[in-house]
C-alpha cells in the first residue's frame, strides 16, 4: 500500500472520529434564556429561566438545594428504533452547563443525594454525583436507596453509597431465591416483603427481625394488590388524589395480600388468613385477627379514628375467588368492630369522606365508619355506569366562572362524582341517580399546594395557581410540573423551565 493512501485513510479516520465527537457534543449544547413563561391574573408577564437541550430528556431528577439535575438524554437505536444507549449527565442550573456526562446502556438508573446507581446489562455500578466517577461495581440491584442518608440495600447488604462499602448484613432472600418484592421505609426501619415472609431491619445497623409465613407452602404465585392511589388517563394521569383505585397495581412474589399501614411503632398487614399487627422494633406479634381464607384476596388497609380498616377487593386477578367486604378492628387489641360483605362484584374504587366510606363494585355502597351501618344502591342502567369508574373528591374539582373558581360539588349539588374511562365526570345524587355529565376540559383539578395557593391542572394540560377563589397565575400546557421548595420546574421533551414562585409572589 502506498504511503499517500495510508495518509488518506488515517485522515478519513480522524475526520470520522471528529464528526462522531462533534455530533455527541451537540447533544450537550444548551440554550439558556430568561423568557416570559406565563402571566398573572392581572396580565403581568411571568419570567423564568429556560434551558433548551439538543437531545430529548428520558429521565430527570432535580435537587433544588444543589441547584442541579441528573439527566438521562435519549439516544435511539438506529437498527431497532428503540431507546438504547443514552447519555447520563449532571446539569447545573446556575451555570447553564453540564458538569459531566458519559454514555450508558440501559435505563435502570436511581440516585440518592450524592450517589447514582446504574445497571447496564448484567452489571451495575455506583457513580459519584459530584464528578460522575465510578465508585465501584456492585453485585446486584439496589431495591432501596435512602436519599438523604446515602444508604442502599439490595436484599442482603446495607451499603454506604458514597464509599460503596458494606456497613451491615441482613440477608432477606427467600428460600426459592427470589429477592424481596417490595420495600417500605417506616421511621428508621426498612420493611421487606418476600414470598416466604416479612423482614424488618434498622436502616443504619441492619438489626431487626424476620417473620416466616406458614401459608405459603408450594410453588410461589403472583399476587396482585393495590399499590398507591390515583386515576388512569387524561386529566388524572399520575396524580396523587384522594380516591383510591382498587386496580391490579404492581405484581409481586409474596404471601401477603395487602399494603402496609403503620401507627405509633406498630405495623399492620393482611395475609391469606387475616389481619396481623406487629411491633416494628421488636417483631412481637401484638395480635392476629383470623379471616376465612376463602374470603381473602387483594385488599387495602387504612387507619382512622383509632381503628384499622380492611377493604377486600373480592375477585382476585389470578383466578382465585374472594369476597368483597369492609371490616374494622380496634388497632390496639384487634377486636372486631364490624364486618360487612358487599355483594359479589370485585371492588373497583373507594373514597373516604369524613366518617363515610363510599365503595363502588358495580353497586354503590355507603358505610358509616363508626357504626358499620351499610346502605347499598343499584345503579340505573345506562352507558355511564357500564364502564369501570373511579371516585373523584368533589372538593378537588373547581369550576371557573365569572365570579372565579368554585367547587364543582357546590355548583352541581352532587353527592358523589365519578370519572369514566372516557375521562368524563359523572355527577350522582345520594340515591345513585345520574344528574349531569361533565367534560374534564372545563374543570380544574387541585394538584398540590404552594403556601396559600392551590396548584391546579385542567384537561387541556394548563397549570394555574389559585388563592381565595381567584386564579393568581396561569401557565401554558405541554409541560410536566414538579414543585420543589419555592421553585416550579416545568419539563418538556427537550427543555426545562425554572420559575421562582417566591419572586412571582414577592409583592
Amino acid at each position: 500500500m502506498s504511503r499517500p493512501f495510508l495518509i488518506l485513510v488515517a485522515a478519513l479516520l480522524v475526520c470520522q472520529n471528529l464528526t462522531a465527537k462533534t455530533k455527541k457534543e451537540l447533544a450537550f449544547t444548551v440554550i439558556h434564556t430568561d423568557s416570559v413563561v406565563g402571566y398573572t391574573a392581572s396580565k403581568e408577564p411571568i419570567r423564568g429561566n429556560c434551558y433548551q437541550f439538543s437531545a430529548p430528556i428520558f429521565q430527570i431528577s432535580m435537587n433544588a438545594d444543589q441547584n442541579q439535575a441528573l439527566i438521562l438524554l435519549k439516544q435511539i437505536d438506529p437498527k431497532w428504533g428503540v431507546y438504547g444507549r443514552g447519555e447520563l449527565s449532571a446539569f447545573n442550573f446556575q451555570t447553564g452547563n453540564f458538569g459531566w456526562h458519559f454514555t450508558v446502556k440501559g435505563i435502570d438508573i436511581r440516585r440518592s443525594k450524592d450517589a447514582i446507581y446504574c445497571k447496564q446489562g448484567t452489571t451495575a455500578s455506583l457513580f459519584s454525583m459530584a464528578d460522575g466517577s465510578e465508585i465501584r461495581k456492585v453485585p446486584g440491584p439496589y431495591l432501596f436507596m435512602d436519599y438523604e442518608n446515602n444508604i442502599g440495600f439490595g436484599g442482603e447488604y446495607g451499603v454506604d453509597l458514597i464509599s460503596g462499602k458494606c456497613i451491615w448484613r441482613h440477608p432477606v432472600t427467600a428460600e426459592d431465591g427470589e429477592l424481596p418484592g417490595e420495600l417500605y421505609h417506616i421511621d428508621d426501619s426498612l420493611v421487606a416483603f418476600c414470598y416466604g415472609g416479612l423482614h424488618v431491619m434498622n436502616l443504619y445497623t441492619g438489626k431487626g427481625w424476620d417473620y416466616k409465613l406458614s401459608t405459603t407452602k408450594g410453588n410461589p404465585g403472583t399476587t396482585w394488590t393495590l399499590i398507591g392511589a390515583g386515576m388512569v388517563g387524561g386529566l388524572y394521569q399520575g396524580m396523587a388524589v384522594a380516591p383510591v383505585s382498587m386496580g391490579p397495581g404492581s405484581p409481586r412474589l409474596t404471601g401477603f395480600n395487602s399494603n402496609i399501614a403503620s401507627d405509633n411503632g406498630l405495623i399492620y398487614i393482611a395475609d391469606k388468613l387475616g389481619l396481623l399487627c406487629w411491633d416494628v422494633k421488636t417483631g412481637e406479634l401484638i395480635w392476629r385477627q383470623k379471616i376465612s381464607r376463602s374470603k381473602m384476596s387483594g385488599s387495602e388497609i387504612f387507619i382512622k379514628n383509632g381503628a384499622i380498616y380492611i377493604i377486600n377487593k373480592g375477585l382476585a386477578d389470578q383466578g382465585s375467588i374472594g369476597t368483597p367486604f369492609i371490616a374494622a378492628y380496634d388497632k390496639n387489641s384487634g377486636n372486631e368492630a364490624f364486618f360487612q360483605t358487599l355483594g359479589t362484584g370485585g371492588i373497583m374504587s373507594y373514597r373516604i369522606e369524613n366518617d363515610t366510606c363510599w365503595i363502588y363494585n358495580g353497586d354503590l355502597h355507603r358505610v358509616d365508619l363508626n357504626t358499620g351501618e351499610l346502605k347499598s344502591q343499584h345503579f340505573i342502567a345506562n352507558k355511564y355506569v357500564t364502564a369501570k369508574r373511579l371516585f373523584v373528591d368533589p372538593s378537588t374539582l373547581l369550576v371557573e366562572n365569572i365570579k372565579g373558581l368554585t367547587s364543582a360539588g357546590t355548583v352541581f349539588h352532587g353527592d358523589f362524582f365519578m370519572v369514566t374511562e372516557n375521562n368524563e365526570i359523572c355527577v350522582f345524587s345520594r340515591n345513585a341517580e345520574l344528574r349531569q355529565v361533565l367534560k374534564s376540559n372545563n374543570l380544574w383539578l387541585v394538584n398540590g399546594r404552594y403556601k396559600d395557593n392551590y396548584i391546579l391542572l385542567n384537561g387541556k394540560g394548563e397549570t394555574a395557581l389559585e388563592r381565595d377563589g381567584k386564579i393568581t397565575l396561569k401557565l401554558p400546557s405541554g409541560f410536566h410540573d414538579n414543585l420543589i421548595g419555592d421553585k416550579l420546574y416545568r419539563i418538556s421533551d427537550k427543555s426545562v423551565q425554572v420559575i421562582s414562585l417566591s419572586d412571582v409572589f414577592a409583592d
